[in-house]
């Protein structure tokens, strides 16, 4: 599958990207929100993992773009430390899929990818 990983923190970017290379998915790794919108327009992602505080824009405002203005519908999961009932329900009205509150481990992000597209089972 073709991921999108969007955050500002270059560390999980990068641990990100390996884990699902390593798993066998085309990843590609930005770290501001505008660029996440441009990825997810050009690249074609099947899943864009998206931080929700990142500068340019943040993860709710891009996800609101994603869903309003890409033809194809990627699978979005929410990456974000804010984890809370409320934090949730943004993500969902933002058009979210899924909400992962950091620490998160990796390798479970790839099984999560996995595990929810039945293109793979």
């Amino acid at each position: 599958m073709k991921v999108l990983v969007a955050d500002d923190d270059p560390a999980i970017v990068s641990a990100l990207v390996d884990i699902l290379r390593d798993e066998g998915h085309e990843a590609t790794g930005v770290h501001d929100g505008r660029a996440a919108l441009a990825a997810a327009r050009d690249g074609d992602p099947d899943v864009a993992l998206l931080d929700i505080t990142m500068p340019g824009m943040n993860g709710y405002d891009v996800a609101r773009e994603i869903r309003s203005r890409v033809e194809r519908r990627p699978m979005l999961i929410a990456i974000t430390a804010a984890g809370t009932a409320s934090d949730r329900m943004l993500s969902t009205l933002a058009g979210f899929d899924h909400h992962l509150s950091k620490p998160f481990g990796a390798r479970a992000i790839a099984g999560l990818i996995t595990a929810l597209n039945p293109r793979l089972e």
